[in-house]
């Protein structure tokens, strides 16, 4: 894996006897899966989806250039599929990419630092930051929505939230 990429999906298994695969997609939507370039295996082999198409919100079915080889297909079963962040499309304005608020400060209602966001998760069921906090150096998480979290200052690295959705 290279440093400073993203996991964006996963191969999920071979689909019919031409060679193409089934990808589980991490991104919001299986259409943003598409419009992110530069995608690459975690070896850092790059990987072009040939034909791709969206099957569901979280799912696509794209070929490999594997010359119509269903077993060829079948040995990257569960293979991770990874991007750099630049090679993401723009947001806009209130949109963020989880993993671009790794590392950015932590700071309470008054500005009072609680740490540093070390992790980013989402599982389905909405998305979670970890917080290393500054006074244990435990981890505590917080539920990523507009509730808990109240600002983030892109420019400045700072994500304002309310502490008492932290999850300690």
């Amino acid at each position: 894996m290279k440093s400073g990429s993203v996991c964006i999906g996963v191969i999920s298994k071979p689909v019919g006897v031409k060679g193409d695969v089934k990808v589980r997609v991490f991104t919001e939507t299986a259409e943003s899966f598409l419009k992110i370039k530069g995608i690459f295996l975690e070896t850092g082999a790059e990987l072009k989806l040939l034909c791709p198409k969206v099957r569901s919100p979280t799912t696509v079915v794209a070929g490999l250039g594997l010359r119509g080889d269903r077993t060829a297909a079948e040995s990257f079963r569960g293979k991770r599929l990874f991007a750099y962040l630049n090679d993401f499309p723009p947001l806009d304005d209130g949109e963020y990419y989880l993993e671009s608020l790794v590392g950015m400060a932590a700071v309470d209602r008054s500005g009072n630092v609680v740490g540093h966001i070390s992790a980013s998760f989402d599982f389905g069921a909405g998305a979670f930051l970890d917080i290393t906090t500054s006074e244990s150096g435990n981890v505590a998480t917080i539920q990523f929505n507009s509730t808990a979290i109240l600002d983030i200052d892109n420019v400045g690295g700072i994500i304002k939230l309310d502490e008492q959705f932290i999850l300690r």
